[in-house]
């Protein structure tokens, strides 16, 4: 910890992100390449590197293939919306639009996902929705009360 000169990257002692998504190319194993992404895109989202995460979340698509059924996915729909919320309040009104619009596809994803498995992804489908509803409500948590009760519930 506190090593790397950029804590996005997956650089250390067990692993070197530039040396292996080389290696992971060339040998097209499209499951390290998703599972290398899956985490930029959490690091990113943490260190609040959005542009990198939604970059990665773009990069990480034709990967989904590889990995479907192995439940990474709502990792995915979380960040990535997470990471659009966080840049919509400095885009234009048509970016806004967009952004929202691909929110409402990950939450819809990730609500699916929370009603097979809830003790697994619910609580990241309530986070979803109460982050999702501060940008369109000007008294922040007033209107988003019932997710923040049924999230800390949980």
């Amino acid at each position: 910890m506190g090593q790397a000169e950029n804590p996005c990257r997956l650089i250390g002692e067990a692993y070197q992100e530039d040396k292996m998504l080389l290696v992971h190319q060339k040998r097209k194993d499209l499951i390290a390449l998703y599972f290398l992404y899956v985490q930029r895109i959490v690091l990113s989202c943490l260190f609040q590197q959005y542009s990198q995460t939604l970059e990665d979340v773009v990069t990480i698509e034709p990967y989904k293939t590889a990995i479907a059924g192995l439940g990474a996915e709502p990792i995915i729909y979380l960040y990535g919306s997470l990471a659009q919320l966080a840049v919509y309040p400095n885009s234009s009104k048509k970016e806004q639009q967009w952004l929202l619009d691909q929110v409402q596809i990950y939450q819809d994803n990730l609500q699916r996902w929370a009603h097979h498995a809830p003790m697994n992804h619910l609580h990241k489908f309530y986070l979803l929705m109460l982050r999702t509803a501060l940008p369109k409500d000007t008294r922040p948590l007033y209107g988003s009360a019932k997710f923040i009760l049924r999230w800390v519930t949980l």
